[in-house]
């Protein structure tokens, strides 16, 4: 009988124990924290500041440490860029791997009396640029006051939407004749000029400020600068030995009608070799007062190589004619060292989009043509062509469509460069033509509507003011030999 009665407890407390073991855990599977971003979906103006609040709910153990981490889909847009709590004793936040798409939040020693739910932090989101971007909260650790962890069932984030505040500008920096940033291959001592062109410049432009940065100012130099209009000062200045050209435009008085060409920079070619050019703008405003955001900018490529022969290009109609249209070709002569590579720039066709049609007696190049064709214009740039072309060859022919008949289009060819098989640049006698405006020669200031003229001399002002001495100066020797004789008479 009581080996019985042992027994029966004996197996009811095994059963409690069991029961106990398994509601313990069963509890502690639902003993579940959730946590949020709040406001789940934010507007932010693009340079300006949100906070977000991170909400933890459930924390019925309390809460001695957390850790927390908050990741940006798109950095470039926004991203927390600081944390701050009222809790812990212990706190450091910082960027995982120096990199703004992940922001922490640590802390230990969580002395309040922390349950139910709690706003644990709050981060201080930067807009950055224009779009959609999502806030996540990635593997966050949360402990009780029993050390235990709490187990996070749920992690919800933020939909960010950035706001453009300013108006936004795309800028290049291109050949003038093209207004493209090309590559540019030129003789030594040649000029090429680029034009500082802004896309999208809605209100106009009151006042720019930009750099441009030649890697290697051996290869290249900054020689001239102009402004369109007439503004209320052009000042120019250089540093770090040649290589930062700063141009601060006041009063520029652009308006949309005058077009994207801001500024125009003459650059001359130096020592055989090859440069990046780049442009910064560091301030420009709108007719009233707005800034405008630089949301991409684009440079060039610069290459000197040596001096050849000469040759010429010539734009000629083609020997057959479409029935609608018309048709020319580009034809260059006195080849004699062989060409390697060419590119020109064929424009003046009217309303018409050219078609490229073939390249006779260079179809085997190698290397491949760039052909950017639009309404009125054609460039093609062609490399790697076989050792035989030479002479007189035809390089381009192009035939325009129906919009363009004859008689309706005069077309002209600039060739931006011609090398021969030794990659000398043969000369053309063609350099592009450079926007007019208000220059300066890179001094500290200068007046509008004048200056240097386009091969870098100073303005001829007229001879009147030299020959007028001199003719009385002769006059007054002849009288002078006259009197002498006469006396030698007598």
């Amino acid at each position: 009988m009581r080996r019985t009665v042992v027994g029966t407890l004996i197996a009811g407390a095994l059963a409690v124990g069991l029961l106990l073991a398994s509601g313990g855990t069963a509890a502690q599977g639902t003993d579940g924290v959730t946590l949020r971003l709040e406001p789940a979906d934010a507007t932010i103006q693009e340079d300006d500041n949100a906070t977000v609040a991170l909400v933890a709910t459930g924390l019925d153990r309390g809460l001695e440490r957390f850790n927390v981490t908050v990741v940006s889909s798109d950095v470039d847009r926004a991203y927390a860029r600081w944390a701050t709590t009222d809790y812990g004793s212990s706190t450091r936040t910082s960027y995982r791997n120096f990199d703004r798409a992940q922001q922490l939040i640590r802390t230990s020693g969580v002395e309040a009396d922390v349950e139910g739910e709690v706003t644990l932090a709050r981060f201080d989101i930067l807009g950055d640029e224009p779009g959609a971007v999502d806030l996540a909260i990635d593997a966050p650790t949360l402990t009780g006051d029993d050390g235990t962890a709490y187990d996070v069932v749920e992690a919800t984030g933020a939909a960010i939407d950035v706001e453009m505040d300013r108006p936004g500008a795309r800028v290049k920096l291109g050949q003038s004749d093209t207004v493209d940033p090309y590559d540019a291959v030129v003789a030594a001592d040649q000029r090429v000029y680029y034009d500082l062109w802004f896309d999208d410049l809605d209100g106009g432009l009151a006042n720019v400020t930009y750099e441009v940065t030649i890697d290697d100012p051996s290869a290249a130099t900054v020689e001239n600068v102009t402004s369109p209009g007439s503004p209320a000062s052009l000042n120019v200045t250089t540093s770090d030995a040649g290589r930062v050209t700063t141009v601060d435009v006041d009063g520029a008085n652009l308006t949309d009608e005058d077009g994207p060409t801001v500024g125009s920079v003459a650059v001359l070619a130096g020592s055989t070799g090859t440069t990046d050019l780049s442009v910064d703008v560091l301030n420009a405003t709108n007719a009233t007062g707005d800034s405008y955001r630089i949301t991409a900018t684009q440079g060039s490529r610069f290459e000197t190589v040596p001096r050849g022969a000469s040759a010429d290009v010539d734009v000629v109609p083609s020997d057959e004619q479409p029935a609608q249209g018309a048709s020319f070709d580009v034809v260059a002569s006195g080849l004699d060292d062989g060409l390697r590579e060419f590119e020109l720039h064929l424009h003046s066709l009217g309303d018409s989009t050219p078609d490229y049609e073939e390249l006779p007696n260079v179809d085997e190049h190698r290397g491949g043509a760039h052909i950017a064709p639009r309404e009125g214009s054609l460039r093609i740039q062609v490399r790697e062509i076989p050792e035989s072309v030479e002479g007189e060859v035809t390089l381009l022919r192009v035939t325009l469509d129906e919009a363009a008949g004859t008689g309706a289009v005069d077309p002209v060819v600039r060739p931006i460069y011609l090398l021969d098989r030794d990659r000398r640049a043969y000369h053309v006698g063609y350099e592009p033509l450079r926007e007019t405006g208000a220059v300066s020669d890179g001094s500290s200031e200068s007046g509008s509507n004048g200056g240097s003229g386009a091969d870098g001399g100073a303005a001829d002002g007229g001879s009147g003011g030299g020959v007028l001495p001199v003719a009385v100066g002769l006059l007054a020797v002849g009288l002078a030999v006259a009197l002498v004789v006469g006396r030698a008479r007598r």
